[in-house]
Formats: C-alpha cells, sequence, structure tokens
C-alpha cells in the first residue's frame, strides 16, 4: 500500500478552517478507513449534525450552498494507493489521493487514468462526486466510464460496497453509478477502483484559427464526429480579446501511435484549411503542452457556468451564447466547447442574476441544461445553481430517502435542494 501525501500536509488541512458561503464548520475530522468514516456519519446523524465531505476543495463551489454545516469530513486520511496492478490495468484509491500524484506514480508504469479537466490537486472521491471531465472524454468517457466499483460509508453506519476490482463485472445492478456526481448525497465515498490506459506512444496538438465562429464550430463538429478517433476536438474563443483581432481557436488532439498520429494530423490539418482556417499549426513537445494548457483558461475566472446540449446543437449554443454575452457588455470572459460532446464552460470575470437567467434560457431554448461551477453566493440556491428539477426528480429524491433519509451529508446543495 502506497500512501500519497503527508501526515503534515494532512494535519495543515484539520486546522484549516471550512467555510461554505456564511457557514462554517465546527469541528473537521479526517476519518482513515470506510468503517470509521461510517462510524462518524452515524454519530453525526444521530445528532443531528450535518456532514460535508471535503478533499482539497477544488469543486467546493460546484451547484448551491448548503443547507446546514456542522461537520467537515476530510478524505486526507484516505489517500492510498489500496491495490494496483499495473498488468491488470486497475487501480483501487481512497477518495483523498490527488489526481497529480496518482498519475505520477501510474505513469512510472507507462499508465494514466484518463480524466483531465481538474487541478492537479483534485482528489478522485471529488473528481467522482461531481462527475468532473475535460477533453479527454471524447475518447476515454467520463468517471461514470472508467469506474468499476465504490466502497461509502452511509449515515446508518454501514460500508457499502458496489461494482467491483475487475473490468468484466456484471453481477448484479451497478449501484455505483448512483455516487457518480451525487456529490456525495448518497453516502460518503470513500474509495473507487478505477480502468486505467496505457500512456500513448506520441501526441500532438493540430491547432486552426478562425475568424468566423460559425466555419470553427463547424469544423470541430465534422471533425469530432469523423474516424479519427482524436482525443479531443475543442473550441475556444476568448473576449478578452479586442474586437479587431477576435478569433477562435479550435484544437485537435491527436494522441496514440506514432503513425496513427501522423495520419491523423495530415488529416485534420487538410480539413481545417479546407474550411477556412486562417493559419494552422502542428505542435509538439512542450508546445503541444502549453496549448492544451490554454485551453483550460476558462477556469481561472472567478466565475464559471457549465452548458450542455446535444452534440448536433453545440454550433448554435456557441453562437448564442456569444451573442448574449455581448449583449450584456461582457468583455472579459473565455469559453471553450466540447464538440463530439455537448459542453461548453464559460468562465466569467462577472456573473449576475440577469446574465446567468440569459445563459439558462439559451440552454434550455435547445433542450439543454445550465450548471453554475463557481459563482457569487446569491446565485448558490438550489434554484439559480441547478435549474427548474425534471421529470425525474421525485424518483431522485426517492433514492435520497434510502440512502440519507436524515439529510446527514450535503443537505440543500443538489438538484431541487437535496
Amino acid at each position: 500500500m502506497a500512501t500519497i501525501g503527508t501526515t503534515q500536509a494532512a494535519d495543515a488541512c484539520v486546522a484549516k478552517p471550512r467555510v461554505l458561503g456564511r457557514l462554517e464548520a465546527h469541528v473537521s475530522v479526517s476519518p482513515g478507513s470506510p468503517s470509521e468514516a461510517a462510524h462518524m456519519l452515524s454519530e453525526a446523524r444521530r445528532a443531528g449534525h450535518a456532514v460535508v465531505p471535503w478533499g482539497n476543495g477544488t469543486a467546493q463551489a460546484l451547484g448551491a450552498n448548503p443547507a446546514r454545516f456542522d461537520v467537515a469530513c476530510l478524505t486526507s486520511g484516505m489517500a492510498s494507493i489500496v491495490e494496483y496492478e499495473p498488468a491488470d490495468l486497475v487501480v483501487t484509491l481512497g477518495a483523498g489521493a490527488m489526481i497529480a500524484e496518482v498519475q505520477a506514480t501510474l505513469r512510472e508504469h507507462g499508465q494514466f487514468l484518463a480524466l483531465d479537466g481538474v487541478p492537479g490537486r483534485a482528489t478522485i472521491g471529488g473528481i467522482v462526486a461531481t462527475n468532473r471531465s475535460g477533453s479527454s472524454r471524447l475518447l476515454y468517457g467520463t468517471a461514470r466510464d472508467l469506474v468499476l466499483g465504490i466502497t461509502a460509508a452511509l449515515p446508518n453506519g454501514d460500508v457499502v460496497r458496489s461494482g467491483g476490482r475487475v473490468v468484466k463485472n456484471v453481477v448484479g445492478y451497478d449501484l455505483n453509478k448512483l455516487h457518480i456526481g451525487a456529490l456525495g448525497t448518497l453516502g460518503l465515498i470513500c474509495e473507487v477502483t478505477m480502468k486505467v490506459h496505457p500512456l500513448p506512444r506520441a501526441e500532438t496538438s493540430v491547432v486552426g484559427r478562425f475568424t468566423s465562429l460559425e466555419s470553427a464550430s463547424t469544423a470541430a463538429h465534422a471533425l469530432a464526429r469523423s474516424n479519427l478517433s482524436l482525443r479531443a476536438v475543442d473550441v475556444s474563443t476568448d473576449l478578452d480579446d479586442p474586437p479587431a483581432g477576435f478569433m477562435t481557436v479550435v484544437g485537435a488532439w491527436c494522441s496514440g501511435w506514432p503513425s496513427a498520429v501522423s495520419r491523423q494530423s495530415r488529416e485534420v490539418a487538410a480539413s481545417f484549411r479546407g474550411a477556412g482556417a486562417i493559419s494552422v499549426d502542428t505542435l509538439l513537445g512542450d508546445d503541444h503542452d502549453a496549448f492544451r494548457a490554454s485551453m483550460e483558461k476558462h477556469r481561472q475566472r472567478p466565475n464559471r457556468v457549465k452548458l450542455t446540449v446535444l452534440p448536433d446543437r453545440l454550433g448554435q449554443l456557441q453562437l448564442r451564447v456569444a451573442r448574449v454575452l455581448r449583449d450584456a457588455g461582457v468583455t472579459n470572459a473565455s469559453a471553450i466547447a466540447l464538440a463530439g460532446i455537448g459542453v461548453m464552460q464559460v468562465g466569467l470575470d462577472g456573473l449576475d442574476r440577469p446574465l446567468l437567467a440569459r445563459l439558462r434560457e439559451v440552454a434550455e431554448a435547445a433542450s439543454g441544461t445550465c450548471v453554475t461551477e463557481a459563482a457569487p453566493d446569491a446565485l448558490r440556491t438550489p434554484d439559480l445553481a441547478w435549474g427548474r428539477t425534471r421529470d425525474d426528480f421525485r424518483i431522485m429524491a426517492r433514492i435520497r430517502d434510502e440512502f440519507d433519509p436524515s439529510r446527514t451529508i450535503n443537505p440543500g446543495r443538489f438538484v431541487g435542494g437535496l
């Protein structure tokens, strides 16, 4: 068993105050095992205390503020690699393990966890609980596609295990999917078993720059639907640019065997030129890494909104969002759209209720959704952070009642105030 992180770092986490909105935890605890976590939750339930799971806090701004906040449950005490067999392409991780350090360990064996779009400090439990993902989901999917099994602690004192530790596992219901993206409302995630992949032998980015957002979106959508098996196709716009220099950048992430990457690069470059790109560049090595990092600039903004639609409606969504931002006089914003996936993430220096309502209106007009990933406290209520509930909300509420009827974990933070 390998421990990721240090005891000193864990102690520092315990000493740091935990604040969400206007609420501050009365106490922070750091259980060292699933059974300790279950015991802590059971004691909190009996005392009527509300518990907020806390990794490194990189996604605590997602969704609504909790209705109550008494105990911060730090997952730093469960930050080990529980089991890892490189030959099986499977790893079991403690919820408090940081993604950057997990990747460093896997890299020693020529493997990696196909999750990106999160800070290196993000913990495995937090990534799974929020179902965060990045550009690589076009090829590898999200956490829902990578998680094989989950161990969770419940407020009744039980430790439940779902799924397994093998890739081919078809026994029983796939209950681990319930925990993915549920913000811990169905149990505190303690351990996660995930599929890993071999590191690609070659990688490159082919970058096309367009003066027309519509042309850029059309080119990106065509590439995402092609048979090139690209790792990602992203469309980036930045409203910090002056109008005369406004440009849309499309980045295609080519990844795999050298011969395949060479073919991908040639065909992507030809596609960009045919679509009217004013420039096309192929980036290798450090230039590729720097470009991929630049595509995450929207995450550096203090306010972030995630919009989702069907993939073939993404281009129109981009155009309408750009129009909304210009009409609102927004001049400091960055956006990235994940072609082939239907996700658009917008980072803003400022966000108010009218602008959020307009963005949500645009998404819902395309039968999509709009969720705040980071927003001012005034916007962090369930209805403003998540939007209207859907027809399946009653089912979600019934499931919550089964797993956590006392609303001990993250009360009020999820959709509809669950």
